[in-house]
Parts: C-alpha cells; structure tokens; sequence
C-alpha cells in the first residue's frame, strides 16, 4: 500500500480515475512551485491495482443547495484567504 495524490479541479462535479479499493484520506490545498495553490486529494491506494474505478467527486460551498445525502464527506477548504469555503465529498459510495 501507498497513499499517492491526485489533483482535483475547483468544479461542482469531477470524475477521478483511483485504484479499485482506494481509500481517500484527505483533501487540502498544496501550493507548487510558482506558489499556485492546487487541490490535491490523498488516497491510500494498491499500488499493484490495475483495476480503475471512476469516483465522483462533488464539491459545494457553504449556503449551496444539496439535492438528497451529498455521499461520503471527505473535507472542507478554504481559497483566496478563507474567502471561499467548499465541502467536498464523495458520491460514489
């Protein structure tokens, strides 16, 4: 096992390509070189998995209508200096 990262867009939906039985740890911003911040998302993955499975990763921000249980809640972060807040969960479990 590893945990390996996977870069997230700042969209309401996204589909991410993750090792069948990924387990995902957290999700947090991490600046790059250029000091841009990215949104990253860890995973404690198989690294010998060859079997992808698309999760769907739904991001609202706070005051944002929720249409029934947005699935499994995997963090919350802050942009532009806590201006923006946005939940982020999983709806594929």
């Amino acid at each position: 096992m590893k945990i390996f990262k996977y870069e997230l867009q700042l969209a309401d939906d996204q589909q991410v390509e993750l090792p069948h039985g990924a387990e995902i740890l957290s999700v947090q911003f991490q600046k790059d070189q250029q000091g841009h911040e990215i949104l990253q998302l860890w995973a404690l993955v198989d690294e010998y998995e060859k079997i992808m499975v698309p999760r769907l990763i739904r991001m609202y921000g706070t005051g944002h209508y929720m249409a029934g249980h947005p699935g499994k809640f995997l963090g919350t972060v802050q942009e532009a200096g806590g201006a923006l807040i946005w939940h982020i969960f999983d709806t594929s479990n």
